[in-house]
């Protein structure tokens, strides 16, 4: 869908799952639904190349092969994309460090920023300590279950 609005914003979308038995709150159909609705109301449009699905991948490291893939797209077209849209940014990674420095700094670099569409930050100071809680909360939940 191509629109004519100069106000519409462009953008990426991820989707992970850490195993294949993962079900429905975060299944792919729920994260692609979820982006689809947060995408449609905030006036983004999301790129009909730019849609990359990590299976059956943990979030500690940013060595999953389409999240590299997302970014290295997402770089090479930074003219054109605004955004990285997630389902909720356990997704994008469940590391405070590996986001900070894999993920985070390398869209920042760009002008491109990542979006939760289920989880509710900005680019404001409170809106990024928020981004980070979430991610904190994560690796926490992720550390947790390891012991």
């Amino acid at each position: 869908m191509t629109t004519e609005n100069e106000d519409t914003k462009r953008a990426v979308a991820y989707l992970r799952v850490s195993s294949t038995m993962q079900k429905d709150n975060e299944s792919p159909d729920t994260q692609r639904a979820k982006i689809i609705q947060y995408a449609a109301a905030n006036n983004i449009e999301i790129l009909t190349d730019g849609w990359f699905f990590d299976e059956a991948k943990s979030g500690k490291n940013t060595d999953r092969q389409h999240l590299q893939n997302m970014l290295k797209f997402a770089l090479a077209h930074k003219d054109k994309i605004d955004h990285v849209i997630v389902y909720k940014m356990s997704r994008a990674s469940r590391d405070a460090m590996s986001y900070m420095i894999g993920i985070k700094h390398e869209l920042l670099k760009k002008g491109i920023t990542i979006r939760s569409a289920t989880e509710s930050f900005d680019d404001s100071p409170g809106g990024q300590f928020m981004e980070l809680m979430h991610i904190a909360i994560a690796e926490f939940d992720n550390n947790t279950k390891r012991e």
